[in-house]
């Protein structure tokens, strides 16, 4: 006999917990049972998350620094973001892990089971090792390769090395992060450096890529220490280390998506595909997921905007084929759009007409091309 719950999460990530908590936190779930299954016990710091928030948060108690104040860095340009009410949040994961634990284990209703998931079969039950469950409604987190096999669908990643560094002398202004400085990077490809201050010596200084191909580890690192070298100039020690390769896809992630069972998080789609963006994506998606549930509706129903996803597409499209084009893509977003625009069309927010006020920025036959290859089906 398999264990009912009425929600049963695969993966106790960003998006797994932020579902959990949704779902403690809605007046219409609070008695229902939720089971989390994941083979991982989460006591461990292994990935920052960062977003920008128009004034407070959900999760502004535990967040570990926020900056009212940005740069975008070309060889050409140095641009100061105007953030307004804006600001660029960053969440240490083992600090989210916590905060959600906790309140797991004040709820009555919660069971977490260190358990990997092996199949979802019919009638919503889950196998994990030798033990079975069966969920009213069944959330999935877990990410296949397919996308990387699909010719029908255009794939790059965001992959990157980060060093959180402590200098020798003062070198950091830490109430500005700088979002993209592109003044060392692989000049055949899309890449940059992205530097979050902590203090005036304390920083995750990080080198990424938005492309195709993946580096030998060793690159990273060389591209790294030729940044901090030639740009900040200063001995340093190495206090963190992380990396990561994040897919920026136009896949349909959701295709599989049923009545109660929905595929959520990165393998849900939930990664913003020309950004690489996911913790505030899924915020909006769960207010979504909960007000479909309310209604009686699949809870992954109209959840993506299919609008934001063609621009999507139109981005990454122009990054695959002409990689080292990047650099002039995001310059013109930012040095030409009010900063608050630019959060908004990248949180899926902006309108039809700030949409077009965007696009008409890329006038050029790349884009026109990218436009026409996007609209085929």
């Amino acid at each position: 006999m398999s264990e009912s719950y009425n929600h049963i999460i695969i993966g106790a990530g960003a998006a797994g917990l932020q579902l959990m908590l949704g779902l403690l936190n809605d007046p219409d779930r609070q008695q229902e049972s939720i089971l989390i299954l994941d083979p991982d016990d989460k006591k461990e710091n292994d990935r920052t998350w960062c977003y920008w928030e128009e004034g407070s948060g959900l999760y502004d108690e535990i967040v570990y620094k926020e900056w009212h104040h940005g740069r975008f860095v070309t060889k050409k340009k140095n641009i100061t973001l105007g953030m307004e009410n804006y600001r660029y949040k960053m969440i240490r994961s083992i600090d989210f892990y916590r905060f959600a634990l906790k309140q797991a284990e004040s709820a009555k209703n919660v069971t977490w089971k260190k358990l990997k998931v092996e199949t979802v079969g019919q009638d919503n039950v889950v196998t994990a090792g030798s033990e079975s469950f069966k969920g009213e409604y069944v959330y999935d987190s877990r990410i296949t390769d397919n996308y990387k096999e699909d010719s029908s669908s255009i794939s790059i990643a965001q992959h990157f090395l980060g060093w959180v560094i402590k200098t020798d002398e003062p070198v950091f202004n830490p109430e500005e992060f700088t979002m993209m400085d592109f003044r060392e990077n692989k000049s055949e490809n899309c890449s940059f450096t992205y530097i979050l201050p902590f203090d005036e010596n304390t920083a995750l200084v990080e080198f990424t890529f938005f492309s195709e191909n993946i580096l030998p580890g060793n690159e990273y690192a060389e591209l790294l220490q030729n940044y901090i070298d030639k740009v900040l100039g200063v001995r340093y020690e190495i206090l963190e280390e992380e990396t990561g390769i994040i897919p920026m896809t136009n896949y349909p992630f959701d295709q599989g998506n049923k009545e109660k069972y929905m595929k959520i998080g990165t393998g849900g789609g939930w990664v913003k595909p020309s950004t690489g963006y996911s913790f505030r994506n899924s915020q909006r998606y769960i207010k979504k997921l909960l007000q479909n549930i309310k209604e009686g509706k699949p809870p992954g129903q109209n959840l993506l905007s299919s609008r934001h996803r063609f621009f999507d597409t139109i981005f990454i499209n122009v990054l695959r084929d002409d990689n080292a084009s990047g650099e002039i893509l995001f310059e013109k977003l930012y040095s030409h759009l009010p900063t608050r625009l630019v959060f908004r069309f990248l949180d899926e927010q902006s309108g039809i007409f700030e949409d077009l006020r965007i696009m008409l920025l890329y006038p050029n036959l790349k884009f026109v091309k990218s436009f026409f290859s996007a609209l085929k089906p």
